[in-house]
C-alpha cells in the first residue's frame, strides 16, 4: 500500500503543478531565513512602531474581545482603525494573531514576498505570454530586489506593492476569468485594508492609468469590419464590469477607507520640500542598475539615504534590458500591443515617466514631480525617489513583453546574474537592522498611560520601546504614530500632557476622586471617591462616550493638547470608544434620535 501511495502523492503533485510551487517559493524562503531566525529581536524606529500597532491589534482582540478602533498605548492615545499604516484585515494582522507581534510581522514580510513573485510570475506567462524561464527569473528580480531588501527593516506598509502584478493580472483579464470583476475587486479592497499607504496609493494610481488606457479608446472599432454598435455594446459591457469591481472594493474597504480619510483630513502632514529632496540623473540611473558595490559604500543622495533610494535590479538587468530595445526597434515591434491594448511602447514610456516622478524636484517646479505635489494625497508623500521602483517594475514588465526568440539565452543568463546577485548581497540586508532583544516589564493591570521609558540597548538610542511596553499594558508618550508625532515637540511635533516614568504620581486618574474598577482599550468604568473633575492621563477625541454622551463632539479624533477632563457627577462614570458609522453607533442614534 505504501509503494502506491508515494507513486500516487507524487502524480497529484506534477498533475496539479504543487511541485512546481513548491521548488520555486523555496528560493524565497532561503532568502528571508537569516531574517527570520533574528526571532523576536526587532529594529528601532518604524519597525518597532509597526509591529506595536500589530500588538495592539492582538491584545485588544484576543484579552479585550473588543474591535480595534483605539491605540491607547502610544501618543497619550491614538485611532487604531484608521491609522493608514496599520491594516485590520492584513497579513502582518493575521499572523501576528496567530504568531505574536514581532515573529507574526517577519512571517507575513515573507507571505508578501511570495504573493508578489507568484503575482509577476502568472502575470507575465498568462499575459505577457512569457516563457517560463524568463517569467521565473524576473519574478525573482522583482522579489529580490533592494526596494524590498532595504525596508524590511522598517515599512512592511511599503510591502503592499506585492499586490500591483496581481491586481494587473486580474483587472487585464477580467473578462477571461470566471467572476474576474469580483476578484480584482476584493485584490484591491484587500489591499487598502492592509494599508492606506503611500505604495497603496501609488498602486491604485498606477492600476487607475491602465484603466484609463481602456477608457479612452472605448467606442474605437476593434476591427475593421466591426461595427460601431457592436464596439460600443463591448465597451459598455466592459465599463459595467469595473463598476462592479468598483462595487466589490468599496463593500470591502469602504469603512477603512472612510476612517482613514477622516484622520489623514483632520491631521494632514505639513512637509517641506527643498532642493537637496531631489536627486540627479546618475544617481537615479544608479539607483536601479547600479553595480555591486552599493551593498559596501552606499553612496548618500542629499537629505535621504540609500535606503530611501534604491530600487536596485541589478547592472545585467539594465543590459538585457537595452537588448530588448534594440532587437525590438529594429523589428518594429515596439508600438505592437502585446496583450489588451498594452504595448512594449507604453510600457518604456511610463517607466520614463516614473523615473521622471523619482528625480524629485530636480529642476525646480517644472520638475514632473511638482504636479504630484499639488493633488490630494500625494501631495503629503515626501519622498520623491520611491517613485523609482516603478521606473524598476516598468522595466521588468518591458523586459517580460519581448516577444522574440533572438537573444533569448543571452537574455536570460544576464537575468540569472542578476538573481544570483540580488539573492547573495539582499538576503544580508534583510535582517541587518534586527539587534535588539525586546526589553521586559512588569505587567500593569491598569495602563500608565502617557510615561516615557528611556533606554539605551546595544550602544543604540533605543527610546521607544513601543512593542514591549505595549505587551506590559504601558502607554507611552513618546511615539512617532503616522500623523501624531510625539517624538518632538511643536512646532515641529505635537505637545502632549505627559509624566517621566520615575514619578511615582503618574498616574492613569491624574485627581484623586476616583478609582479604576475596569480598564480596556475601548471601555473604561470608573468610581468616583470625591467631588470635583476628574482628569486621566490620556488623549480626548471626538468619538468617547461619557455616560452615553459624547463628552468632546466638538474636538478631532483625537487631541493631544488637551485634557481628558470628566465633569459627570456620576458615582460610576463608563467611558466607552465609539467612532461614527460604528454598529454601536447605529445603535446609539436610533435610542437618541436628537
Amino acid at each position: 500500500m505504501q509503494n502506491k501511495l508515494i507513486p500516487r502523492i507524487a502524480t497529484l503533485f506534477i498533475k496539479h503543478n504543487i511541485l512546481l510551487l513548491v521548488l520555486l517559493t523555496l528560493p524565497i524562503v532561503l532568502y528571508t531565513l537569516p531574517f527570520l531566525m533574528t526571532g523576536s529581536r526587532l529594529a528601532v524606529g518604524d519597525a518597532d512602531y509597526l509591529m506595536q500597532t500589530v500588538e495592539a491589534a492582538r491584545q485588544t482582540i484576543l484579552e479585550y474581545h473588543q474591535f480595534p478602533w483605539w491605540n491607547p498605548w502610544v501618543s497619550g492615545g491614538v485611532p487604531l482603525f484608521a491609522n493608514p499604516q496599520f491594516g485590520l484585515l492584513s497579513l502582518p494582522t493575521l499572523c501576528g494573531l496567530l504568531f505574536g507581534s514581532i515573529v507574526g510581522y517577519k512571517i507575513a514580510l515573507v507571505l508578501y514576498l511570495i504573493l508578489g513573485f507568484w503575482g509577476m510570475y502568472f502575470l507575465l506567462t498568462r499575459c505577457f505570454k512569457t516563457p517560463i524561464v524568463t517569467a521565473t527569473l524576473l519574478g525573482y528580480i522583482w522579489t529580490f530586489g533592494g526596494y524590498f531588501a532595504y525596508r524590511a527593516a522598517g515599512h512592511y506598509t511599503f510591502f503592499t506593492i506585492e499586490f500591483f502584478p496581481l491586481l494587473l493580472l486580474l483587472f487585464l483579464r477580467r473578462n477571461d476569468i470566471r467572476f474576474g470583476w469580483a476578484w480584482f475587486g476584493l485584490a484591491l479592497g484587500l489591499m487598502i485594508n492592509a494599508a492606506a499607504h503611500n505604495t497603496t496609493v501609488m498602486s491604485l494610481a498606477v492600476v487607475g492609468v491602465f484603466i484609463l488606457i481602456e477608457l479612452i479608446k472605448i467606442g474605437a472599432k476593434v476591427g475593421k469590419r466591426q461595427s460601431l454598435r457592436i464596439s460600443a455594446e463591448t465597451n459598455l459591457a466592459d465599463i459595467k464590469t469595473l463598476l462592479l469591481s468598483a462595487l466589490v472594493t468599496l463593500i470591502v474597504a469602504g469603512p477603512r477607507a472612510i476612517a482613514s480619510f477622516e484622520y489623514i483630513r483632520e491631521y494632514p502632514r505639513t512637509l517641506s520640500f527643498f532642493p537637496e529632496d531631489s536627486i540627479g540623473i546618475p544617481d537615479g540611473v544608479f539607483s536601479i542598475f547600479g553595480p555591486v558595490r552599493q551593498y559596501f559604500d552606499p553612496p548618500l543622495i542629499p537629505n535621504w539615504s540609500w535606503m530611501e533610494v534604491s530600487a536596485y535590479i541589478g547592472f545585467a538587468t539594465g543590459v538585457a534590458a537595452i537588448i530588448c530595445l534594440v532587437v525590438l526597434i529594429r523589428s518594429r515591434l515596439l508600438f505592437k500591443p502585446i496583450t489588451s491594448r498594452i504595448s512594449p511602447a507604453l510600457l518604456l514610456i511610463l517607466g520614463i515617466i516614473f523615473f521622471l516622478f523619482g528625480l524629485g524636484l530636480i529642476i525646480g517646479d517644472l520638475s514632473p514631480y511638482n504636479l504630484l505635489r499639488h493633488l490630494p494625497v500625494f501631495s503629503d508623500m515626501r519622498v520623491a525617489s520611491r517613485w523609482m521602483i516603478w521606473a524598476s517594475l516598468m522595466v521588468i514588465l518591458f523586459i517580460g513583453a519581448y516577444s522574440l526568440k533572438r537573444y533569448r539565452k543571452a537574455i536570460n543568463v544576464l537575468l540569472a546574474v542578476s538573481v544570483i546577485e540580488l539573492f547573495a548581497f539582499g538576503t544580508l540586508f534583510f535582517a541587518k537592522q534586527y539587534t535588539i532583544e525586546p526589553a521586559e516589564y512588569t505587567h500593569s493591570s491598569v495602563i500608565n498611560q502617557q510615561v516615557h521609558y528611556d533606554s539605551k540597548r546595544n550602544g543604540i538610542p533605543y527610546d521607544e520601546n513601543l512593542t514591549a511596553t505595549t505587551r506590559a499594558n504601558i502607554g507611552q508618550v513618546i511615539a512617532g504614530d503616522s500623523l501624531i508625532d510625539t517624538r518632538n515637540p511643536a512646532p515641529f511635533g505635537i505637545d502632549t500632557i505627559r509624566c517621566d516614568s520615575d514619578q511615582g504620581s503618574c498616574k492613569f486618574v491624574m485627581t484623586k476622586n476616583a478609582v479604576v474598577t475596569e480598564w480596556s482599550p475601548n471601555k473604561i468604568t470608573l468610581k468616583r471617591t470625591g467631588k470635583g473633575d476628574i482628569r486621566l492621563n490620556m488623549n480626548p477625541g471626538k468619538y468617547w462616550l461619557v455616560n452615553n454622551r459624547y463628552a468632546f463632539a466638538n474636538m478631532r479624533l483625537v487631541e493631544p493638547g488637551q485634557s481628558f477632563t470628566i465633569s459627570d457627577k456620576s458615582e460610576t462614570i463608563i467611558i466607552r470608544m465609539q467612532p461614527k458609522f460604528s454598529p454601536g453607533w447605529l445603535l446609539w442614534k436610533l435610542s437618541n434620535p436628537k
